[in-house]
């Protein structure tokens, strides 16, 4: 009952854009990558399958994106990227720390398809204590007690963060590795076996100081496992399309009616999946608002090298609404970058017409009627 409450009164968004479907709206679960085999024995980075032998890439020894000796092995749930980045920026900057829930089922199967031998113990990277006052929780720790509780594991405090240090994620590896040395220590006897759990792991050199301390404690294995892995280069396009995680909303199409109708096409150049994947993740960020529904949108992507665009890329795009049609077009280097240009056009005059509207309609409503008049038209 007051699940029930707390949604009527907080409705529950998507994690990715935001809009009124939950956990994921159809567009951006399309643009979710799920770390999946076959790939890296050591860190489960998703490789392509060779012609009938073992996936290019990785090995069961470790490949060139492997995280630091002293992790035995890492598992993640996610690429780094999109909707599941938004979604842990959310927690991590707007406080949503429910929205990790979704994540964990994802993490027990990651960590089903890291080494058979089942660890003595679950733990995670913790927070600096400012930090963690800043935020109310400490991420790390909500997703490994959760994952300990779906998995039947123990789950257990081994480690303190000795002193605050800056973020990270602008620095070179050496110089992570560096200002994370002596960051943290165990807070009493390591068991042999333990699994480490963070939210992202990038290059792997805060888990690597939260090994080194569990190894100087008595560990001898130390595994890391998170929601999510940014890695420079992409995954393979079987990683996207995965409706089996609990992620897709169930609530259908949450504006009613007919749902929205996407149609892409390419002038000099092939669509392929990630261009799909891209178009349709920006449509759904325009589309999280209820009014106007959005019904059709049309992209065509242009190649053809000018010199006046380096590269050559050009986006025209249509936007049909029940009252009008928006347009733009855009231009840029890749075709992200054009893509992004046109988006942002069609989202300016989307937020244009929408505020006119509203201003209409308040103006509509505050109009006085004279006694023995008519009502203003509308």
């Amino acid at each position: 009952m007051l699940g029930a409450v707390l949604d009527l009164l907080f409705p529950r968004r998507c994690l990715g854009c935001r809009g009124p479907v939950w956990p994921f709206c159809a567009g951006c679960l399309a643009a979710v990558a799920v770390l999946t085999p076959p790939g890296c024995g050591r860190c489960g980075r998703p490789a392509d399958p060779g012609p009938g032998g073992p996936a290019r890439g990785g090995s069961a020894d470790g490949c060139r994106d492997c995280p630091p000796p002293e992790i035995s092995w890492s598992r993640s749930a996610f690429l780094y990227d999109g909707p599941i980045r938004s979604a842990l920026l959310g927690v991590k900057f707007s406080g949503r720390r429910s929205d990790l829930g979704v994540l964990v089922p994802a993490m027990v199967q990651a960590l089903e398809r890291g080494p058979p031998s089942r660890p003595d113990a679950v733990t995670w990277v913790p927070l600096g204590a400012r930090r963690r006052r800043q935020r109310g929780f400490d991420q790390g720790e909500v997703l490994a007690r959760a994952l300990a509780r779906q998995a039947a594991l123990p789950c257990a405090r081994l480690l303190v963060r000795t002193r605050e240090t800056p973020p990270q994620a602008k620095r070179a590896g050496p110089a992570r590795r560096e200002a994370l040395t002596g960051a943290f220590r165990a807070v009493g006897a390591a068991p042999p076996s333990v699994v480490l759990v963070d939210d992202v792991l990038t290059s792997g050199a805060t888990a690597a100081a939260c090994a080194r301390a569990l190894r100087d404690a008595g560990a001898r294995r130390v595994g890391v496992l998170t929601a999510a892995r940014s890695l420079g280069a992409g995954v393979p396009s079987r990683c996207y399309g995965w409706t089996d995680l609990g992620l897709a909303s169930r609530d259908g199409n949450p504006k009613g009616g007919m749902p929205m109708e996407l149609t892409l096409n390419g002038r000099g150049l092939r669509i392929t999946d990630q261009h799909r994947r891209a178009i349709e993740h920006r449509v759904a960020k325009l589309d999280r608002r209820p009014r106007p529904a959005i019904l059709r949108v049309e992209v065509e992507i242009i190649h053809e090298p000018t010199p006046r665009i380096a590269g050559g890329h050009r986006v025209q795009m249509s936007c049909e609404t029940p009252r009008r049609t928006f347009r733009a077009e855009g231009a840029g280097e890749t075709v992200d970058a054009a893509l992004d240009r046109a988006f942002e056009r069609v989202e300016r005059q989307i937020s244009t017409y929408r505020s006119k509207r509203s201003s209409a309609s308040r103006g509509a409503r505050a109009a006085p009627v004279a006694e023995g008049g008519e009502p203003p038209i509308r």
